[in-house]
């Protein structure tokens, strides 16, 4: 039971983490956006568990070029 309970644990810390892919910006919204632009924050890195009312939105931040 003890070691069910570990493995458990570990595969909600390795799976629950939340991190914006390569060129991207990661921008983290809480309080499900009720106070406006104080409500979201640019963050980087893997962002833990997530809360109710917490978004994280990935923001392409590449450029794309034509010669048209």
């Amino acid at each position: 039971m003890k070691k069910l309970l570990i493995i458990a644990v570990a595969f909600l810390a390795l799976t629950s983490c939340n991190r914006p892919e390569p060129n991207y910006e990661g921008v983290l919204m809480t309080d499900y956006g009720r106070n406006g632009i104080e409500s979201f924050k640019v963050v980087t890195g893997a962002q833990g568990i997530l809360g109710p009312g917490s978004e994280l939105y990935q923001v392409p931040m590449f450029e794309q070029k034509s010669d048209v």
